[in-house]
């Protein structure tokens, strides 16, 4: 819980240290970046 918005929490050491790209992957979660350069051929 906190008075800050999602916007500065995503933002801080804690979530960036702890939710890495690698740990969102093997949650399950796909890249929105991947999706994009997929879809406009760079993939």
């Amino acid at each position: 819980m906190s008075s800050k918005s999602d916007w500065h929490l995503s933002r801080s050491l804690g979530t960036q240290t702890g939710m890495t790209n690698d740990w969102l992957k093997s949650q399950g979660l796909i890249s929105i970046r991947d999706q994009w350069m997929k879809a406009h051929g760079y993939a």
